[in-house]
């Protein structure tokens, strides 16, 4: 959260779902999100989709990366996720 503040640039989170120290990737891409809306977000797990689903996260299903997967995997999703028009830039004039 601290690197996110200090460095306004950064234009994509990736995160493991499950991690240590009380957030889950879920949680801290809600709350970061909602601190910057422009925000664009990969998760990665190991978990199928269908489990995530059932936790009702099912928002961040689309960019989700299953584990495992090759560095081709992960390189042509953050692409594709950068590639995405941000909310913002979706809201109608």
């Amino acid at each position: 959260m601290d690197a996110l503040a200090d460095e306004p640039s950064i234009e994509l989170l990736f995160s493991d779902v499950v991690m240590p120290g009380g957030i889950n990737g879920f949680e801290l891409a809600d709350i970061v999100t909602y601190q910057r809306p422009d925000m664009k977000v990969l998760l990665t797990s190991g978990y199928t989709e269908k489990v995530i689903a059932q936790n009702d996260q099912s928002r961040f299903n689309a960019n989700l990366l299953t584990k495992p997967y090759t560095q081709i995997n992960l390189a042509l999703k953050i692409r594709e996720i950068l590639d995405q028009a941000s909310p913002i830039e979706q809201e109608p004039l």
